[in-house]
């Protein structure tokens, strides 16, 4: 649940830029990156079937939110509701970004599954390396899609510079995630190896 949250509110606030000292900043990076992270934890202990089938669930949830918002804002509004044009700003692109997401996700979150148990599981590379590396590399290319296909029409002038602030800001956040991630992973493992003996 809690990966489905940080989901669904990564997706209700990408359009929702930050100025921070003239970096437009997005701060879906924040909690997206956490969705990484998560899935890298679980990539320890599940099997691909069950990661695959959580994100399944996260792309139905996420159609689910967005189906039902947009359907709300198209709803007549009482008279007195001032800021309905404001919920049409705010809801609406989340359409864009949804399918922007679907794409760049399922390809990334696999690949991103395959690298990191290539290197943690296989080659026995330490959990916070395998992760930074195998969503580092996702993240250049996840990041460029998905940015590309949700700003680009409504900010051509500002794309690029989004999605550059926005491949640093989610590195960052992915390093400074993994690095606690690193004991959830330690004291699961040892709940994990109690439980079977």
């Amino acid at each position: 649940s809690l990966f489905l949250s940080l989901s669904i509110t990564s997706h209700l606030i990408a359009y929702r830029f930050v100025d921070l000292m003239g970096w437009v900043v997005i701060p879906s990076s924040l909690t997206y990156m956490a969705c990484f992270v998560i899935v890298d934890v679980l990539s320890t202990f599940n099997n691909r079937i069950m990661l695959v089938a959580i994100m399944f669930c996260e792309a139905a949830a996420n159609l689910i939110m967005m189906v039902v918002t947009n359907i709300v804002i198209e709803l007549p509004s009482p008279s007195f509701l001032s800021a309905d044009k404001s919920f049409h700003d705010v809801f609406k692109p989340i359409g864009t970004m949804y399918w922007a997401n679907l794409v760049g996700a399922f390809i990334s979150l696999f690949v991103n599954y395959y690298i990191f148990t290539t290197l943690y599981i296989r080659y026995g590379v330490g959990f916070v390396i395998s992760s930074v590396v195998s969503s580092v590399v996702v993240i250049f290319v996840y990041t460029s899609i998905t940015d590309y296909l949700a700003f680009y029409k409504m900010y051509p002038e500002q794309a690029f510079e989004i999605t550059m602030t926005n491949i640093i800001t989610n590195v960052f956040f992915l390093i400074l995630f993994s690095i606690p991630a690193k004991h959830v992973v330690s004291i699961l493992g040892k709940y994990n190896r109690r439980e079977y003996d």
